[in-house]
């Protein structure tokens, strides 16, 4: 139990110390924001973002050790499984964005990349 509630706060702790240090670079948001007006941002443009930077582990197709340790239940292969996933929450899916622990490893989110899911994430997962 111990472990999940951690497991739960490390990208919210992680997120405090970025913001404390500044944040990482670019123009990055730390948090989600209104819904711009004129966003055009939804799922066919932010559906191949995902697919690129998050579904080799985050996929309800996977299982196991094909998760490379990626959460049973938070998967990215569909707007309604990348809004809502279990044990997650948008805030969460952006922080660990945001925080650059996800992708993990070297790779990152581009920031063009990041700002597009930000702006999806913030406008309620538009289909």
């Amino acid at each position: 139990m111990l472990t999940r509630m951690l497991a739960a706060l490390l990208p919210l702790i992680t997120l405090s110390v970025l913001l404390a240090c500044g944040g990482p670079p670019g123009g990055l948001p730390a948090t989600l924001s209104e819904c711009p007006t004129d966003s055009t941002v939804d799922w066919a443009v932010v559906g191949p973002l995902f697919q690129a930077h998050c579904t080799a582990c985050h996929s309800s197709e996977k299982s196991g050790s094909e998760r490379v340790g990626a959460k049973e239940g938070v998967d990215y292969d569909t707007a309604d499984l990348a809004f809502n996933s279990a044990e997650t929450t948008p805030s969460i899916s952006w922080a660990e964005i945001y925080s650059g622990s996800m992708p993990p490893g070297d790779a990152t989110v581009p920031e063009a990349d990041a700002l597009a899911i930000h702006e999806w994430l913030s406008c309620g997962g538009p289909e």
